[in-house]
């Protein structure tokens, strides 16, 4: 099985992922727009890309310095649609995610995340 594994910032909170644009749409904030083209260079120039028909499984270890600092399902969301849109899956292709807080006085704040698929026959 295939995979993919990064340590990354912490993603933008999910309450700041979209602005509402003129015409009453939504659009990615700077901060998301910003961290798309992060993940997007932590995968390097030969990355991957998930084919359309495969099963995406996702193993998230976020790093915290404070147990309020950050709510791991806050991070789930922006953290999948950057990886989504830059290994090419869609969220529905998403068939485990496994995500564990980890908090640690003076650490690093992070997030690491390892990307796994197979082809479903």
């Amino acid at each position: 099985m295939p995979e993919v594994s990064l340590v990354l910032p912490l993603p933008p909170s999910v309450n700041h992922r979209y602005v509402r644009r003129r015409d009453g749409g939504l659009a990615l904030t700077p901060e998301a727009r910003d961290y798309d083209a992060f993940v997007l260079e932590a995968l390097g120039r030969d990355r991957p890309r998930i084919p359309a028909h495969a099963g995406v499984e996702v193993h998230v270890f976020l790093t915290v310095d404070t147990p309020r600092r950050r709510d791991l399902d806050n991070v789930l969301k922006q953290l999948l649609d950057s990886l989504g849109r830059c290994l090419g899956f869609d969220d529905a292709q998403v068939v485990a995610i496994k995500a564990f807080k980890r908090v640690g006085a003076g650490a690093d704040p992070n997030v690491k995340v390892i990307v796994a698929w197979k082809e479903i026959a």
